[in-house]
């Protein structure tokens, strides 16, 4: 199977140590000063843009913060090469105090009103010209694919397992699909700009979207912006009380 275009730049981005275990990671809890914590453990310089790898896994990606769950949270992974162990629904940064947030292929385990609640944190940490970096599997690239009438049943296993995510922890679940078209409109209401796109693989559609923030919101506006993005995925108007159920779980996981 050829490589992803996405799959090629991600690997010129892993450090050379890839897989060799970080030693004396620290822990981030719930309630902690995220950046306190980080210039505590000495992760941060005032002369050095601070950049954030979330769910980094295995890889190691040098010039960032690497933060990702435990071992005792992982079922096959060998090793963790993380600086920081935390669950990265509970960092909560203060405002304009981070350069850029990269994430590749944790974003889609998200359930809808956590993944908004994500992005809201996200666009709140970013300094404004500040990068966000998020890949995902190409929900609309894969479905194509899937409803090719000669892919054989196999292949179609394989496009399944990528879309829907490998089951094998409580984590390994993808919540909601992502695409160009939904990427390009939700970070728009949420204000980047020069959102770009890069996409590739074989039977593995995979998506990578770049995009900066253009300006500066109050967290409130911020919370109203995400509540009516929500509502694009309602069926019909009188699922009030399924919004409302959405919106509650939205303030849980926004830190204003």
């Amino acid at each position: 199977m050829k490589k992803s275009i996405t799959f090629l730049m991600f690997c010129v981005l892993i450090n050379a140590k890839l897989g060799c275990e970080v030693k004396n990671a620290q822990f981030i809890n719930k309630g902690d000063d995220s950046l306190l914590r980080l210039n505590e453990f000495g992760l941060v310089s005032i002369d050095k843009p601070l950049r954030l790898h979330l769910g980094c896994g295995e890889n190691y990606f040098d010039g960032y913060v690497n933060i990702d769950f435990p071992s005792s949270e992982h079922t096959f992974q060998q090793k963790t090469i993380a600086n920081v162990y935390a669950d990265i629904t509970i960092l909560n940064f203060p405002e304009n105090s981070v350069n850029e947030v990269r994430s590749h292929h944790v974003f889609e385990h998200f359930e809808r009103p956590i993944s908004m609640a994500l992005l809201c944190n996200w666009s709140k940490w970013l300094k404004v010209g500040g990068c966000l970096v998020i890949e995902t599997p190409d929900f609309e690239e894969s479905v194509k694919l899937f409803c090719n009438p000669n892919l054989p049943y196999e292949a179609k296993q394989m496009i399944l397992r990528h879309v829907f995510g490998s089951h094998e922890a409580r984590w390994a679940v993808h919540c909601d699909g992502w695409y160009q078209e939904k990427f390009a409109s939700i970070l728009g209401k949420l204000g980047f700009s020069g959102i770009r796109f890069q996409k590739g693989g074989g039977l593995i559609k995979n998506i990578l979207v770049i995009a900066y923030k253009d300006k500066n919101f109050d967290l409130s506006q911020l919370s109203e912006i995400a509540k009516k993005i929500l509502q694009e995925s309602l069926v019909d108007p009188i699922e009030v009380q399924l919004h409302n159920v959405w919106c509650s779980d939205f303030d849980k996981y926004f830190y204003m």
